[in-house]
């Protein structure tokens, strides 16, 4: 159920219309509400109030900020889908997201739409009386105020408009993305004894029934603790053959059961709908998400239309950053017991090989023939690798590494773009014998560029 309830917080989050939705439904309500309520109020109420115009007055000022605020609404709007859609050919379609979770666009259409229909309803509502002093002066101040608050509004949004279109903030709104995906899925490192899922293996769990999932589509989320929990309800030991991030069909099966009770179809539909997919990948469970916008950027710069390594160059930093944070963290959990210690969920999830890959394989492809950007790299896992602390984290930049250093000695027809690069991938390997946990063994010895 906590699954499910994060998931619709995050549609709704990074959904467009959901804000300003909820707004326009505000002016609605406060535009009926106010006008009677300030209609049935004492005359000492209205008197005690500063805004003494005419009834004649208070609809054409209610006009004009009607003018004034569905006109800016629309050059929002405007501007709003122009954003998205240079954004999207510069940086990716995926870059999107980032646009959409941004508040500051959905607070300010919602508060020109939702200030634009309560002028509306007030000033459908204002009685036409000849009288020298206002009907309505607190509704109509308030219908001023909302169309003041939206206009400086306004400015904060141009101000956020014109932020985000810097490639380094797009980079950072992305990097600041993966790091909470990694906080949020990869422990704290501690002193306590751990269960090693590692030495588990996977294939005592072989065999079994299928369950297949009720959509087609991205992995977005897994309920594992409640599958582990219907598993010990029903006595069964579950198989995980899917993680989060990968695409599934109707016809793939998802869960392998081995039970002892009967497998009925309402428990087969109930542990299908605890693997919730959609259209597309999200960072919520899956850290290859933000890591593969990150890298996607960096591609994009890399490609000969744009030819802008030095963005490429600024990506592999922050890839570097994040993972040798993410180097100081525990692996996901993979296996889920009961209160008497029996397994009851296997579930295969990403760990730092798989991230490490995912972050250099294919900026390494598109920059074979860049010494800049291949030289980057190598500092990025050095970084990285004095940052490790197992022996599998040092493979994984091993074996890069290595492909790296073929790449140079091999392609590369100059000596001067060859020699910097190899004095990095010795210092690289040095560090890769020695870690010291952050402490760089042989950082007086770095080569100048």
């Amino acid at each position: 159920m906590w699954t499910w309830i994060i998931y619709l917080w995050d549609s709704m989050k990074s959904n467009f219309g959901v804000l300003p939705a909820l707004m326009l439904l505000l002016g609605i309500i406060a535009g009926f509400l106010f006008p009677g309520m300030e209609m049935s109020s004492s005359s000492e109420f209205k008197e005690w109030l500063p805004y003494t115009l005419s009834s004649e007055s208070d609809a054409r000022l209610m006009q004009a900020m009607i003018g004034i605020l569905s006109a800016v609404s629309g050059v929002v709007f405007s501007v709003s889908m122009l954003v998205i859609a240079q954004a999207s050919s510069q940086f990716g379609p995926r870059i999107v997201r980032i646009f959409a979770n941004r508040q500051i666009t959905q607070w300010t259409l919602g508060a020109f739409l939702g200030s634009t229909l309560y002028c509306l309803l007030v000033l459908w509502q204002i009685p036409m009386e000849n009288s020298t002093r206002s009907l309505m002066p607190g509704t109509v101040l308030l219908g001023l105020i909302s169309g003041l608050a939206s206009l400086l509004l306004l400015i904060r949004y141009i101000y956020a408009v014109a932020e985000l279109m810097q490639v380094q903030t797009i980079i950072r709104e992305v990097s600041s993305d993966l790091d909470h995906s990694i906080q949020r899925l990869f422990p704290e490192s501690d002193s306590k004894p751990k269960r090693n899922s590692r030495d588990w293996d996977a294939e005592r769990l072989d065999g079994g029934e299928p369950v297949y999932v009720n959509s087609q589509g991205y992995v977005q989320a897994i309920a594992y603790n409640d599958l582990a929990h219907f598993a010990a309800r029903h006595n069964y030991c579950l198989r995980l053959s899917t993680k989060p991030g990968e695409f599934v069909t109707t016809h793939e099966p998802v869960i392998w059961v081995m039970h002892k009770s009967e497998l009925t179809d309402e428990s087969r539909n109930e542990m299908a709908g605890m693997i919730l997919t959609g259209k597309q990948r999200t960072p919520r469970q899956d850290v290859e998400c933000a890591l593969r916008e990150l890298v996607e950027i960096a591609l994009r710069a890399l490609s000969p239309g744009v030819n802008d390594p030095y963005t490429a160059m600024s990506c592999i930093d922050y890839l570097g950053a994040t993972l040798a944070r993410m180097c100081q963290r525990e692996s996901q959990q993979t296996l889920f017991f009961d209160d008497e210690d029996q397994v009851r969920l296997y579930a295969p999830r990403d760990d730092f090989s798989d991230a490490f890959r995912t972050a250099f394989h294919q900026i390494r492809i598109f920059a074979a023939n860049n010494p800049a950007v291949i030289l980057t790299i190598l500092k990025a896992m050095k970084r990285v690798a004095v940052m490790t602390t197992s022996e599998s984290q040092r493979e994984a930049i091993r074996s890069e590494a290595e492909i790296l250093n073929s790449i140079i000695t091999e392609t590369w027809g100059y000596a001067k773009d060859r020699e910097p690069a190899l004095e990095w991938y010795e210092l690289l390997m040095e560090s890769l014998k020695s870690p010291k946990n952050g402490n760089d063994p042989v950082a007086a010895e770095l080569p100048s560029e």
